[in-house]
């Protein structure tokens, strides 16, 4: 790749694009701003989701090596999804642009919780930010500060201990709730059991909303709407597009950030097999 190439994907394009995602979030203005920001409790769902581009090696054929035939190829950044795609998740993507923008500029404050950290660690950390080198995250930038505590230890005033086994974890939430709590619980059924404590997390600390990709959480809530738990909800639960429609945001298709902080070759006529990310080993 020559110089001027080079200048105009990784510097000329990536500037451009953010002068578009700016654009993209001009009608929110009216909504948040820095002196009157959303804060945002985001489900890990959303940040496994936003990896929207994957590490991929990209074939050149067979070729003559001396007496042997060696198969060739290079690394390349590949957008994960086909750009026509119109499913629900994908459009969901579609807003996550314009929501970084937004708690860059401190519009929207973006949070996390001590129980949402500690579901991350028995799981995979490329899984939330991309395991490969040219991987792209559309939420990297963005830093998270736990909305109530840096540990669920600290929570109940260090009585429980450190690390916690995957099955511990329901258990300390048993142990530490409340009413409210246990109330969202007995609504959305014991598999919604740790979202039901994000939730009551959120509504808590005063979250705007509950930032999920998680859809069959989605669905439990759609059909006991009619709960009094979920009709005096303080918080909504909401996907990024229902947040984007909220905030009057413009979609931003993910491929179009597919040079953005890299500066490996770009394949963005392809794209993953399936849509769906590569699997790698679980620790």
């Amino acid at each position: 790749m020559n110089r001027l190439l080079y200048f105009w994907n990784f510097k000329c394009r990536p500037a451009l694009v953010d002068v578009c995602v700016k654009w993209s979030t001009r009608k929110s203005r009216t909504i948040c701003s820095p002196s009157n920001p959303l804060t945002i409790l985001i489900n890990n769902e959303v940040f496994s989701n936003a990896v929207t581009h994957d590490s991929a090696w990209i074939s050149t054929g067979e070729h003559q090596l001396g007496n042997s035939v060696i198969s060739t190829g290079y690394s390349a950044r590949v957008p994960v999804h086909d750009p026509t795609n119109d499913a629900h998740d994908y459009r969901d993507l579609k807003h996550l642009a314009g929501i970084a923008h937004l708690a860059k500029t401190g519009s929207l404050r973006l949070r996390t919780s001590a129980h949402l950290l500690a579901e991350r660690y028995y799981q995979p950390s490329g899984r939330f930010r991309g395991y490969g080198y040219e991987d792209l995250n559309l939420l990297g930038r963005v830093e998270l500060e736990p909305i109530d505590a840096w540990l669920p230890s600290e929570l109940d005033g260090g009585q429980s201990s450190w690390p916690y086994t995957r099955e511990s974890l329901p258990e300390h939430i048993e142990r530490i709730g409340d009413d409210r709590y246990r109330q969202l619980r007995d609504c959305l059924g014991p598999k919604n059991s740790q979202d039901a404590w994000h939730i009551r997390t959120a509504e808590k600390y005063g979250a705007f909303c509950f930032l999920t990709m998680d859809y069959s959480l989605l669905k439990a809530i759609e059909s006991q709407k009619g709960h009094a738990a979920i009709k005096s909800l303080a918080t909504r639960v909401w996907t990024p597009r229902q947040l984007g429609n909220y905030l009057r945001l413009s979609e931003i298709s993910p491929v179009l950030m597919s040079y953005h902080d890299g500066d490996a070759p770009v394949r963005r006529d392809i794209h993953m097999p399936n849509q769906e990310r590569a699997k790698y080993p679980r620790r």
